[in-house]
């Protein structure tokens, strides 16, 4: 869905906190400082947030590549 109305890198992780079990949206965005809206201002808020589909979602905004070197990086010894 997200991808009908984003155009730039993100990923979507099942996961859990303290309050249970949910969707993590990781959205890279140039300047995390900034709001999202001003950045991508077609992202489906309403059509994810707070819940899609009976998860609740949390929309985290990352630097560039953070996806690619941290989230989906290969798990080290170090």
């Amino acid at each position: 869905m997200i991808s009908n109305y984003y155009d730039g890198r993100y990923e979507v992780i099942a996961c859990s906190d303290d309050g249970g079990n949910m969707l993590e949206v990781q959205v890279e965005v140039p300047e995390v400082n900034n709001t999202i809206e001003t950045q991508a201002p077609h992202f489906p808020f309403f059509d994810i947030w707070p819940k899609w589909m009976g998860w609740r979602t949390v929309i985290c905004k990352v630097p560039p590549g953070y996806i690619d070197a941290i989230t989906l990086a290969a798990e080290s010894d170090y």
